[in-house]
């Protein structure tokens, strides 16, 4: 697309200690808001992408489940996390203002691993009752988000990512 400016954020997919589902890196994971999240307004969950939206090619492929290996089509319009709290707010402000140029998707990119316990100053702050993500929990499942925005938007966008991201975390920024 002209004008297309892609961001590659090389994070995680939080939850898989409770979906206990890994798809290939191959299939291209929908993000979907949750506003009926009771913890997080912004939450944004990642899932297989269904059936009829799945290309013939994929459909095939392995996926790791809690229940052992199965066809990835068997597993389409499951939920395999949620977008760290941090990037939720950033998708959400993204998605309003009509920065995007198409939907942003996710790839899986290595194992599911413990979560890294994060230090103060990384961790998410949640309205005005002051509480914070916890540190560590669950697995969670490396990914590569991508956001698509347009060339002329891209210094508004990052301008946000800087705004409502620790700053040493923009490392995970490839533009």
């Amino acid at each position: 697309m002209e004008g297309d400016n892609p961001i590659n954020i090389a994070w995680s997919i939080k939850g898989y200690h409770v979906n206990r589902l890994k798809p290939p890196p191959e299939v291209t994971l929908d993000l979907q808001r949750e506003p009926q999240n009771r913890f997080d307004p912004h939450a944004v969950i990642v899932k297989i992408p269904r059936l009829h939206d799945m290309p013939q090619h994929v459909q095939g492929l392995q996926c790791h489940t809690r229940a052992g290996i199965r066809p990835l089509r068997e597993m389409a319009g499951r939920t395999v996390g949620h977008v760290p709290a941090n990037l939720c707010r950033v998708f959400a402000i993204l998605q309003d203002r009509g920065l995007l140029l198409e939907p942003i998707t996710a790839n899986t990119v290595a194992r599911a691993q413990q979560t890294v316990h994060p230090p103060v100053w990384a961790r998410f702050r949640r309205g005005a009752a002051g509480g914070r993500d916890r540190a560590g929990g669950g697995a969670e499942v490396s990914c590569t988000y991508h956001v698509h925005v347009h060339v002329q938007q891209l210094r508004t966008v990052m301008a946000l990512f800087e705004q409502h991201l620790p700053r040493n975390e923009l490392w995970r920024f490839r533009v």
